[in-house]
């Protein structure tokens, strides 16, 4: 797995203070792929709440510690190639990052992670 993707190339992103929307290609190369499943591939859901996280992480100041994920639900499968954004909107009062995978005419996943104090 050494030299494989593990997080998508960001073609462009918009972002304020509370919300940003990164656009992004699955690619075929990226690591998550391998396996799963063979002869038709698919982004495991797991990866997509990290990927969530990770952004979240990256774009917000967040408490560190995660104490809930809500309304998690898997509408498509991301297949390799799809155009997707990944839509992040954090409320700091409520400690909790609402997301979506979208893709041009569908939601493809969606859900909220609740941070601690």
């Amino acid at each position: 797995m050494i030299g494989r993707m593990v997080r998508p190339e960001i073609l462009s992103e918009t972002r304020d203070d509370t919300t940003a929307t990164l656009q992004f290609e699955v690619s075929p190369a990226l690591s998550f792929f391998d396996g799963h499943f063979a002869g038709y591939p698919i982004l495991p859901g797991i990866v997509q709440v990290h990927w969530a996280i990770e952004y979240t992480r990256q774009y917000f100041k967040v408490p560190s510690e995660i104490v809930g994920i809500e309304n998690l639900k898997f509408l498509r499968l991301v297949r390799p190639g799809a155009m997707l954004a990944l839509v992040l909107r954090y409320e700091s009062t409520k400690r909790k990052m609402y997301f979506s995978y979208d893709g041009s005419t569908v939601k493809y996943s969606s859900g909220a992670v609740v941070f601690g104090a």
